[in-house]
């Protein structure tokens, strides 16, 4: 796992972008694990959703790098999931998510670009939501990606 963690580090070095993957990353059989603890902390109010928007978005971007498309599937559902939640409260997180998916659409494959542009369009929204308008709990269906897998 620290090995793991050391190469994502080191992935994350060699760019521009505020990369700041998952503590376990979405090639993990643990991954659906820790959406749902973050998922809970974020409903209960423990953190904040535009963190892990960004956390996951971080990790689409590690795993289009490695071309692990079903990695990066995974990172885009999680990600969609908790920004429904998000607001522009949430601002310079949700900007970097922005940023690091815009990286990761240039990574994937064409029939993966859908995906991706609802990814950006889900965290635009997510930046321009008043924060009396966001739901209560992170829905419970898992939003499609559109990602080809």
């Amino acid at each position: 796992m620290l090995v793991i963690a050391a190469t994502s580090m080191a992935a994350a070095a060699n760019t521009d972008l505020d990369i700041n993957p998952s503590p376990i990353g979405p090639d993990s059989q643990f991954y659906g694990v820790q959406i749902g603890v973050q998922n809970a902390f974020v409903d209960w109010g423990i953190i904040d959703p535009g963190g892990v928007v960004h956390q996951r978005a971080s990790d689409a971007y590690l795993a289009a790098q490695r071309n692990d498309t079903a990695a990066v599937n995974r990172s885009i559902a999680a990600m969609n999931q908790v920004a429904a939640v998000a607001s522009g409260t949430e601002e310079t997180r949700l900007q970097s998510a922005q940023a690091v998916l815009e990286a990761v659409q240039g990574q994937v494959p064409d029939e993966a670009q859908p995906g991706i542009e609802t990814a950006i369009n889900t965290v635009i929204e997510a930046q321009n939501r008043f924060p009396a308008d966001v739901p209560d709990r992170i829905p419970d269906e898992r939003p499609a990606t559109g990602v080809a897998g």
